[in-house]
């Protein structure tokens, strides 16, 4: 018989408004009494107390100097990577298949491993960590989507981090609830 469900779908993290602040981690998807927890945010550049990424599904990657990237939640997602201990190259955060890789100074530095399933009937890639940005300048490498284009997150891809004032950051993109059934 028919029924009604609710699902909720978590919103994508933010990037920071500015050096001084850290992203905003992404929100919850909800449905079948199961709970995917958003990705932690990363961490920010300036102030000491916004530095360390935030736990999260997925872990945020440190931000600047000498901080932990965040925990991620076992069975959904590794722990964002840590920044070095003198420089400024920020953390990938952690991703669903892997954990973020520790910053490094002038370089960027890759996200976590996404996850990879068939569930939809077509392999995609779930949940990739974003990439920590370097104290050289606005470099960034973004993830890709199901269908290989260029995006700041798309299928649960997390955020991209700014390890430098002067680099840019991308938000993730939302979370997604698959439901599969038999006919």
């Amino acid at each position: 018989s028919a029924a009604t469900y609710g699902i909720v779908i978590g919103a994508g993290g933010g990037n920071a408004s500015s050096n001084n602040n850290r992203g905003v981690s992404g929100g919850n998807s909800t449905g079948f009494s199961l709970t995917a927890i958003g990705g932690g945010a990363g961490g920010g550049h300036s102030t000491p107390s916004i530095r360390a990424g935030l736990s999260g599904g997925s872990g945020g990657g440190g931000g600047s100097t000498a901080t932990t990237g965040g925990a991620g939640t076992a069975g959904q997602g590794y722990d964002g990577g840590d920044t070095e201990t003198t420089g400024y190259g920020s953390g990938g955060g952690g991703g669903a298949g892997g954990a973020g890789a520790d910053g490094i100074s002038g370089s960027f530095v890759a996200g976590g491993a996404p996850y990879v399933s068939s569930i939809s009937g077509t392999s995609y890639k779930y949940a990739g960590g974003g990439y920590g940005s370097t104290d050289a300048g606005a470099h960034q490498i973004t993830g890709s989507d199901k269908d290989g284009v260029a995006s700041g997150g798309i299928y649960g891809w997390g955020a991209n981090g700014v390890g430098s004032p002067s680099a840019s950051s991308y938000i993730g993109a939302s979370g997604v609830v698959i439901i599969r059934y038999i006919l």
